[in-house]
């Protein structure tokens, strides 16, 4: 019979690659809370630019994000801070 492994390295080269993947594969990913914070954080995000666009009155068609249409950025979000009112600095 043939023998396919002519070097006892590539034995060994074999099994560390092999190792390698099993090793990768089992390695967890992110749990189902941290799905669902990303995805609120997402949510999130695209609330505010979509707000902030509102604010700068850019036209509904063209915004970009999304407005709160489950009704949760006001509690779930982290609030946004205001622009700076530049006029109360005019005189310094």
């Amino acid at each position: 019979m043939r023998q396919l492994i002519t070097s006892p390295l590539a034995g060994v080269a074999a099994a560390i690659v092999t190792a390698a993947v099993l090793v990768n594969a089992s390695l967890p990913g992110p749990s189902a809370y941290e799905v669902e914070l990303m995805q609120q954080d997402r949510y999130c995000e695209s609330v505010a630019t979509w707000n902030a666009e509102t604010a700068r009155g850019v036209s509904p068609e063209r915004r970009y994000g999304h407005p709160d249409y489950d009704g949760i950025a006001d509690t779930a979000c982290a609030p946004v801070l205001s622009p700076v009112d530049t006029g109360a600095y005019a005189n310094n």
